[in-house]
């Protein structure tokens, strides 16, 4: 770390450029957003108030914190990770090590869910692979819908309940390997499945290596989770109902030939992102972008 950041005392904005230059090798072109982010942190405020405290000084305590979130993020641990929490859908969630993290591109999901349930007047759904809850927690919160999340990762449950007590949403959490342990059924099924092919997991960023595999890989491929969704989802998705899946990137023409058509929603920038079954006719672009 820069000599400044051993310091007992610094001030904000000293220690914000000592900050910024010490992740670049890690952070690169978004070093200066992080870095507002981690002294934000140790300020105990929001990054957009950070510009009010410019001449404030941060104690020992506080540089100590920053010094260890530089030093871990220079590992290439997640961002999130070191924070603790991640904003979805304008809503926070705790994040831990071992659960999926929450990303934007999620949020596309979690969007066109909504607008399917407003469009078709839906009152229930399945959040299957649920992580935090992020999506679930999203469609309660934000859309009053009643909502089921399951996972087959116990320490995805846990949070996924911690983050619902957070939000004052009640959901179920199920335990459930796929759709084996569900006897519900539902007006809409969202999942964020595994996606990565074995290529994807041989060449992941340093940062997605912290994260667990099973989230992540999705078979030789990349679409072993659609397959066995494919075998079983339709027991459990009342007549009229939607199916939302996430997809990757490239995968949308092969997730709709499996399901047998459907509609694809691009994310923030412009990326095939969720592909869409049922739910009625909707312009899905210009609900969702």
């Amino acid at each position: 770390m820069p000599e400044a950041m051993g310091q007992a005392q610094a001030g904000v904005a000293q220690t914000l450029r000592a900050v910024r230059s010490a992740l670049l090798p890690a952070a690169g072109e978004e070093a200066a957003l992080q870095a507002r982010i981690i002294v934000a942190r140790a300020l105990c405020r929001e990054v957009t108030a950070l510009p009010g405290y410019m001449d404030a000084a941060l104690d020992a305590a506080q540089l100590r914190w920053i010094e260890e979130a530089v030093k871990r993020r220079l590992g290439r641990e997640p961002l999130q990770y070191i924070l603790g929490e991640w904003a979805f859908m304008g809503l926070p969630f705790f994040v831990r090590p071992g659960v999926l993290i929450p990303r934007a591109d999620t949020e596309t999901l979690a969007r066109c869910a909504l607008t399917l349930a407003r469009e078709n007047g839906y009152t229930n759904a399945l959040d299957l692979c649920c992580g935090t809850g992020c999506v679930a927690i999203t469609l309660a919160k934000l859309g009053g819908l009643g909502v089921d999340a399951a996972d087959i990762s116990i320490r995805a449950l846990a949070l996924t309940r911690k983050n619902a007590r957070r939000s004052g949403v009640t959901i179920k959490v199920i335990h459930s390997d796929w759709f084996a342990q569900l006897k519900g059924t539902y007006d809409m099924i969202c999942i964020n499945p595994p996606y990565l092919c074995e290529d994807d997991m041989k060449n992941l960023q340093p940062e997605l290596r912290y994260e667990p595999a099973l989230a992540l890989f999705g078979g030789c491929d990349g679409l072993d989770a659609y397959r066995a969704i494919r075998e079983a989802y339709a027991r459990h998705l009342n007549p009229g109902g939607g199916l939302l899946l996430e997809i990757g990137a490239t995968q949308g023409a092969q997730v709709s030939a499996l399901f047998g058509g459907g509609q694809v929603a691009r994310d923030y920038g412009g990326l095939p992102r969720v592909f869409v079954m049922g739910g009625g006719a909707w312009d899905i672009e210009s609900q969702t972008r």
